[in-house]
């Protein structure tokens, strides 16, 4: 039987479930205000370094080799700088959009980070960094290109924020039916608040290495949602002055042979 309390609940639930959804949304539209907002910000750098000199290239001597060297490295480095930028709004985009599919299949993760290790060899000898191994044989199950993309992205971070000579630990440990990928450096670390912001888009900032070189921070919003996707997760740890840590945890394939 329908009562008058029945009826005034129903409403009451209904106006509630409401009131979330449009909470929701408004969450969802200052974040994209926000990845707009920072998008510009970020590719101005970059793109006004192309033009700029650019432009200082056509008032050159072009007899002076050294100088133009100088000028077009410049230009080939910031315009790697607004690609690299480009693709993670990308990547960020088709996630938040639900666009980008998972396909899980079974993976090798020492086999990853051996490989990506080997690509950074160059910058790895320039700094003078070591690294230190402890992996762990087994797979997991989880999508091929998105776990590239966070070890890539998390050991590129580790030597990029790490001092010349400095170390980098990378280890994987079988925790239940999950393995944990942790990766630590001993760079300058960060304060409990960027900490606690660090996966929020709405709070992102870019860092500068001791190299002066600049981070955005998207790449790691975009390997926590990767993570997810995968039914796993990125935890960050980290102090000032004492380094950063920071946990992969993937599942395990039951597929172990």
């Amino acid at each position: 039987m329908v009562t008058a309390r029945n009826l005034e609940n129903q409403n009451t639930s209904d106006t509630s479930a409401l009131l979330d959804e449009i909470q929701v949304l408004k969450e969802e539209l200052k974040s994209r205000d926000k990845f707009l907002s920072i998008m510009a910000h970020d590719l101005k750098s970059p793109l006004g370094m192309i033009i700029g000199f650019s432009d200082l290239l056509s008032y050159t001597d072009p007899n002076d080799h050294e100088k133009l060297k100088l000028f077009l490295d410049i230009i080939v480095k910031s315009a790697k700088n607004a690609t690299n930028l480009l693709e993670n709004f990308l990547l960020w985009s088709r996630v938040k959009t639900g666009s980008q599919k998972c396909f899980l299949c079974d993976i090798a993760i020492s086999t990853i980070i051996i490989d990506i290790i080997m690509f950074f060899d160059e910058t790895i000898k320039t700094k003078n960094i070591t690294i230190l191994l402890d992996l762990k044989s087994g797979k997991l199950i989880a999508d091929q290109t998105m776990t590239t993309f966070i070890m890539k992205s998390v050991i590129y971070n580790a030597i990029q924020f790490s001092p010349a000579y400095g170390f980098i630990s990378i280890s994987t440990t079988i925790e239940n039916n999950s393995c944990v990928i942790t990766i630590k450096d001993d760079g300058k670390g960060m304060n409990e608040q960027d900490v606690a912001d660090i996966f929020r888009i709405e709070k992102k900032k870019a860092s500068v290495t001791d190299e002066n070189e600049q981070g955005t921070g998207l790449s790691l919003i975009i390997c926590k949602e990767y993570a997810h996707l995968c039914s796993g997760d990125v935890i960050v740890k980290s102090r000032e002055g004492a380094g950063t840590e920071v946990l992969i945890t993937l599942p395990l394939s039951i597929n172990q042979a």
